[in-house]
């Protein structure tokens, strides 16, 4: 091939469009053009590039007014593309490369229209099959005693009543009666040595002391009585000794009969706890249900394990929760096949129907339930409808 700086203008068109006569030639638009334009001197570099590396081969590139120009060291060839030639270059393209369109929006997509259309409780709920609508016996909210005036220790003392307090205190006592027998005579440095009977005020006291620990949480537990300048706080030695709580807190707390194992240590408690949240508010329309987990790394036949949960190693619970508030309404523990569901129920049932059952069972008809898809379920939806 003879160098480029000694070809005449005309065999350069003819050269060039021998190169270009496979290419398409339809028309394109002015950014095709330029872009096709780019793409041609690309091609030209790498042409020269590969006939050799010397400098006196240019390699042709195209200007914007449309001259092809082919310089060399010292001279430089230039002519005036004819219009077939020009518009063989605007259309260049390269080979696997698909072109550029303006890809145009169907007119049956633009005609399209939503037929969906919202329903509220402004129209009386035209138009939805919802027959069942939220009008409560009770009025939504915080029922008995209590107002805007009452204090922390009124609504304490509205969900912790004398009646628990006591039956926790006897169940305690009797607990520690039974440990100390167990390990009679005590060792010498053995804190039963020590122990009395607790009392209401005493427990009382114990319950502060739990709550301030989960405001202002430590490392450990001594923490809390130590002696360091830094982490001193006088008021736990004052309210409680060290000891004594240690006592209480690990080895004698105890919340139901003494021969009580499993399920029947934890249940009975709990159920007097929901008796008493149930009885002092009553939920909005709106409620939520899901799992919610206790955090147990201790020994107990129904712990359960699950890497995805906060607390890995937990007791499992599910809740009904009022969505406004976040107050817990019922709680059914999970004790595997000893879970005790509503006794009405058919024993039979899928699992997310039991559930439901049993949480809503202190509720009257009409609640707006939230819940994840594990419980979605069309023998569930079709078991609700059938209850109302």
């Amino acid at each position: 091939m003879k160098d480029l700086d000694v070809l005449q203008p005309s065999r350069l068109e003819i050269f060039l469009s021998q190169l270009l006569e496979d290419q398409p030639s339809d028309n394109v638009t002015s950014s095709d053009s330029d872009w096709s334009g780019e793409e041609e001197n690309d091609r030209s570099r790498s042409r020269s590039s590969s006939t050799g590396s010397h400098r006196s081969h240019p390699s042709p590139r195209s200007t914007s007014s449309g001259e092809l120009e082919a310089t060399a060291d010292d001279s430089t060839v230039s002519s005036r593309s004819s219009p077939n030639v020009e518009q063989s270059t605007s259309a260049a393209r390269p080979r696997g490369r698909p072109r550029r369109q303006n890809a145009a929006v169907p007119r049956q997509q633009q005609q399209e229209v939503d037929n969906w259309r919202q329903v509220t409780t402004a129209d009386g709920g035209r138009g939805t099959s919802n027959r069942i609508r939220f009008v409560p016996t009770k009025q939504p909210g915080i029922q008995g005693d209590l107002n805007r005036d009452s204090s922390v220790l009124d609504c304490w003392s509205t969900l912790m009543t004398n009646e628990i307090l006591e039956e926790l205190v006897n169940n305690i006592n009797q607990y520690a009666q039974v440990k100390i027998r167990m390990n009679n005579p005590p060792t010498k440095r053995s804190r039963l040595s020590n122990w009395t009977d607790i009392s209401v005020p005493e427990l009382l006291k114990y319950f502060a002391v739990l709550i301030a620990m989960g405001i202002d949480k430590r490392a450990s537990l001594v923490d809390y009585w130590s002696q360091k300048p830094y982490m001193y706080t006088k008021w736990y030695h004052e309210i409680f000794p060290r000891d004594r709580f240690e006592l209480i807190h690990s080895s004698m707390l105890h919340c139901s009969d003494t021969p009580a194992q499993s399920k029947e240590k934890i249940e009975p408690f709990v159920n007097s706890l929901l008796t008493t949240f149930q009885g002092a508010y009553y939920p909005f329309e709106n409620l939520s249900l899901d799992e919610m987990v206790i955090g147990w790394k201790g020994r107990f036949r129904h712990k359960t394990y699950n890497a995805c949960k906060p607390k890995k190693y937990h007791v499992k619970t599910f809740g009904l929760c009022d969505s406004a508030t976040g107050y817990v309404i019922n709680v059914l523990i999970y004790f595997g096949a000893e879970t005790s569901y509503d006794p009405e129920m058919d024993p039979n049932s899928d699992s997310a129907i039991k559930v439901f059952q049993t949480l809503l069972t202190p509720l009257e008809p009409g609640h707006h339930i939230h819940a994840d898809w594990y419980y979605t379920t069309r023998n569930l939806i079709d078991y609700l409808f059938s209850e109302e």
